[in-house]
């Protein structure tokens, strides 16, 4: 896999450093939608030298050049996702988890509306995941 990471960062024109190649393989094995504080918890024991800042720029770039998303559901708080396919986020109110619903939705095909040309969109719904509604049938 570290060569695959090397060469989308090569071919996004951004140096494929290991702190890079560490951040994107962590996007991509970890489908959390995490926050920077997330990546570099994540991280920071693997490398000693990495910084938030570090995470937090690289992430950045990211996101500028097109590799990984950056969302905002439900809060001011920004989370990243490196997935590349049209999808809803499903936020849990009791458990605070976000899910990838792989539903199609009509929007996922549309490039305008209403004569607006779409550039990026998210589809956020919030409610009780079937875990939390398991545990809550149960007591």
């Amino acid at each position: 896999m570290f060569r695959e990471y090397k060469s989308l960062l090569d071919k996004n024109d951004i140096s494929p450093t290991t702190q890079r190649v560490m951040i994107l393989e962590f996007l991509d094995k970890h489908r959390i939608h995490p926050t920077v504080e997330q990546v570099y918890n994540g991280l920071k024991d693997k490398m000693i030298s990495l910084s938030k800042a570090t995470v937090y720029n690289t992430l950045n770039k990211f996101v500028e050049s097109g590799i990984v998303h950056e969302l905002t559901i439900f809060s001011n708080e920004i989370r990243y996702e490196y997935d590349k396919v049209n999808h809803i986020h499903f936020k849990c109110i009791k458990c605070s988890k976000i899910y990838d619903i792989k539903q199609e939705n009509s929007l996922h095909k549309e490039t305008s509306i209403e004569e607006h040309k779409i550039l990026d969109y998210q589809i956020n719904l919030r409610g009780i995941c079937k875990n939390c509604l398991s545990k809550e049938n149960e007591e």
